[in-house]
């Protein structure tokens, strides 16, 4: 159910991701065998609290990564740093960096292996 649709009890307000959706996430990871870990940066951390809120989700979410000041982006999330001073942090690529959990913060904790 799209999220403007959903009942105001499986949604609370700024949130991204309703939790029946998270737990059909969570379910549908688990039945897969497969994990996911985020790098979030404008969400500060929501759709992984989200998805650790349903019971169980230990077995498919491996942890989260909140970047939201420029600097960390590069320094932990690995983002190419000459990206971030032509584009700013608010660019398609940056967020395709993200995604990738290239930096040291991913690498660290093993959370995109």
């Amino acid at each position: 159910m799209p999220h403007d649709c959903a009942p105001p009890e499986e949604r609370s307000s700024g949130d991204t991701l309703p939790r029946a959706e998270a737990a059909d996430v969570v379910t549908e990871l688990s039945r897969r065998g497969w994990t996911v870990a985020t790098a979030e940066s404008l969400t500060a951390g929501l759709v992984c609290a989200r998805l650790t809120g349903v019971p169980g989700a230990s077995v498919a979410v491996r942890g989260g990564l909140v970047v939201y000041a420029t600097d960390l982006k590069h320094t932990l999330a690995g983002v190419d740093p000459d990206l971030l001073a032509e584009h700013g942090a608010v660019h398609p690529e940056v967020a395709a960096q993200l995604a990738e959990g290239r930096g040291t913060g991913a690498e660290r904790t093993g959370a995109w292996a």
